[in-house]
This record gives C-alpha cells, sequence and structure tokens, in this order.
C-alpha cells in the first residue's frame, strides 16, 4: 500500500517535565530528545490518523521503523539568548541516518535527488540531512521545558516516502503472500506432486485459472487473478519503468545547454509532485480494501512509462 499522509506544520511544543530546572540550552542532551522526539512523534500520529481505528498491526512495522531511526543534530547554534525569560533561539542540521542500500537508492535516482534538493534537503552518505529551528524556554515554575521545533516538514517528508511507504508495502506483501501451498497450486501439503496432480478444466493444474496466468513479457508465470501477484506484477513493472526513466532523464540531461537543463529539471520536479498528488488518491474509491494498492501502484507504473516516453521524444 502507498498511503497518503498529511503532515501538519512542525511549529509546536513538547514538553518535558523534571523535578529539578532541567538543562535548556540549545547543545543540552534534554533539548535535543525533545526535538527529535517532536520529529517521530509527528510521524508516527500522522502514520497513526491516515491508518484509522482497527490497523495498528498493519501499520506497526512502520511505526517501530519510525522509532528506530538514527537521529542526530549537528553543528548546534544559539542564535539568541533572552536571560529575562531564560528562552534559547537555535539553529542545527537535523540528520536522519539512512540504510546504505536506500542511501544508494536514491543516489542513483536522479528524479528522486531532484526532489529532495528542491525541497532543501541534502542527501549525504549516512543520510538525509536538513536545517532545523527550535527554541528551548522554562516555564515560569522552572519544573518544566517547552520546545518548539520548526523547518522540520521536508525531512517527515523523505521519511514518509523512503522509510514508512517501504515498510508499509513489506507488511502488505508479507500479508498477502501464501505461507503455504494453497487452492490455487492445486494441491495441498500431503497430496502429490504438480506433475501427478489431475488437470483442471482448461488445461493446467486443478484450482488454477491458467486463462488469467501471464505467458510472455516482464510478468510470465504470474496469475492476474491474485491480488499479491498483481503487485509483484506491478512492482517489476514500475522498477523497469522508474529506470528506463532515469537513463532516459540523464542521457537529455547530457545534451542540454545550462539553460534547458534548469528549465527540465523544473519540469521534472513539477512532474513527481504531480505523481504523487494523483497516484495517491488513485485508489480512493477501494480506500481500506485489497484493490486500493493495486490501483495505486497501477497509476505509478503507467504514469511513469508516460514520462519516459515524454523524454525520449522531448524537444
Amino acid at each position: 500500500m502507498k498511503p497518503s499522509f498529511l503532515f501538519l506544520p512542525l511549529l509546536f511544543g513538547l514538553v518535558d517535565c523534571s523535578f529539578a530546572a532541567p538543562q535548556i540550552s540549545c547543545s543540552a542532551p534534554g533539548t535535543q530528545e525533545i526535538v527529535k522526539q517532536t520529529f517521530t512523534d509527528h510521524i508516527v500520529n500522522s502514520l497513526k490518523s491516515a491508518a484509522g481505528v482497527g490497523n495498528s498491526a498493519q501499520i506497526g512495522p512502520a511505526i517501530q521503523a519510525v522509532r528506530s531511526l538514527d537521529i542526530s543534530l549537528n553543528a548546534i547554534r544559539t542564535e539568541a539568548h533572552d536571560a529575562s525569560i531564560n528562552k534559547y533561539d537555535c539553529q542545527a542540521d537535523f540528520v536522519v541516518g539512512l540504510p546504505p542500500a536506500t542511501i544508494q537508492a536514491v543516489q542513483g535516482s536522479p528524479l528522486m535527488m531532484a526532489a529532495l534538493q528542491q525541497d532543501g534537503v541534502e542527501v549525504t552518505n549516512r543520510g538525509v540531512a536538513a536545517p532545523v529551528s527550535y527554541t528551548s524556554q522554562l516555564t515560569d515554575d522552572k519544573q518544566q521545558q517547552y520546545v518548539t521545533a520548526s523547518g522540520l516538514q521536508p525531512l517527515a517528508d523523505a521519511v514518509n516516502t523512503l522509510v514508512v511507504t517501504p515498510a508499509l508495502e513489506a507488511q502488505t506483501q508479507d500479508a498477502t503472500t501464501p505461507s503455504g501451498p494453497t487452492a490455487r497450486d492445486g494441491a495441498t501439503a500431503d497430496t502429490q506432486s504438480p506433475e501427478s496432480s489431475p488437470a483442471g478444466a482448461n488445461g493446467g493444474p486443478a484450482g488454477r485459472n491458467t486463462s488469467s496466468v501471464e505467458k510472455t513479457g516482464i510478468c510470465k508465470g504470474l496469475d492476474m487473478s491474485i491480488t499479491s501477484e498483481q503487485l509483484q506484477c506491478l512492482d517489476m513493472e514500475f522498477s523497469a519503468a522508474d529506470k528506463r526513466l532515469n537513463q532516459d532523464y540523464k542521457h537529455l540531461m547530457a545534451k542540454l545547454d545550462a539553460t534547458q537543463k534548469s528549465a527540465l529539471k523544473r519540469n521534472e520536479i513539477a512532474w513527481i509532485k504531480e505523481k504523487r498528488e494523483k497516484c495517491g488518491h488513485a485508489g480512493d474509491q477501494f480506500k481500506g480494501g485489497s484493490m486500493e494498492q493495486v490501483v495505486v501502484r497501477d497509476c505509478e507504473v503507467q504514469m511513469t512509462k508516460k514520462r519516459a516516453e515524454y523524454l525520449e521524444h522531448y524537444r
């Protein structure tokens, strides 16, 4: 499933309570932890809201992935300190660590790199990073700390794309993939082998609708009447289309002058945003059903194929 998330602006406070007056400077460990917790809480709460009641099992792995993120604040700077109210205005580089395979995949996709850079997100050898502003202040009784953070929305979007969505898709794939022989195989665990299974009405193994099995192409052998195999086919088609699109983009950029490159880059970023918006809602009519993810993925495949064709004839 590739759900659409509505992230609220990251500009709110999280209160840290302590019996002793906490250290509230920009670089104080407690202050840093609150900023990081604000970020992860925001993504998790948005995820829960989008999933709705009764889907905790489905989103559990995604929540765990978010909670396990390796986050750090680097190059912390104190921009101002108002001693009269004991308030600090702070700046830092907010870094979200990602697995090497994810970083390599992003760095290998010019379109993804362009979209992230447009949003002010830097891709490093460790993960993704962006500047953050935050304030830290004691309450009047000097027993609690109040922290607000802003500027993290682009990183929240990046984590949604690179961490949350893959975790949800993996969970969905696990849930829809049979763990053992089923009626589709025409046999149970203690029956005869496929070679000796009785033939079905259309000549194939009993229970298998061979008329819906792809005979050629990238999805050869997959049964399009089974949701999990439809998704597997669409994933393979998307990978092929995305690879073609990135190759076309690189080839085209190599031939253009500086002005044309800039124009094409802006055009690509606009297309990426259009695809996210359109495909994010493509399956709304099947909300919560097994067809929702199929329709969304098919939208992504078709739009990517059309975009590749457009770039191949770009003038």
